[in-house]
């Protein structure tokens, strides 16, 4: 059996007690040591979170740019009633000063 990545458990030979196992260790189907498994998986989850972060603040960016446009407008519409021969009353409506 090639194993292309991750761990193995493995009887060793002439054991059959359940702790007479050993562990490989593969990491893109070359057999490496545990320490190097391991340096090679923090990285990788430290590359995936980061990854993730950056694709958080990507999405929150957006959201905030789709406020900022459905602010303007909003904005826009308000300048074109503003436009508008409006009475005092429905000028304060929209917020507009009368003075």
């Amino acid at each position: 059996m090639k194993v292309k990545h991750g761990l193995v458990r493995k009887l060793i030979e002439g054991g059959t007690a359940e702790y007479d196992f050993t562990y490989e260790f593969y990491w893109m189907g070359e057999k490496i040591s545990e320490e190097d498994f391991n340096d090679r998986f923090r990285s990788q989850t430290i590359s995936v979170a980061q990854d993730v972060n950056s694709f958080i603040q990507g999405f929150d960016a957006k959201k905030i740019l789709n406020a900022g446009q459905r602010t303007l407008i909003e904005l826009k519409t308000l300048e074109q009633v503003a436009k508008l021969p409006l009475c005092p009353e429905c000028r304060k409506l929209i917020g507009e000063s009368t003075t």
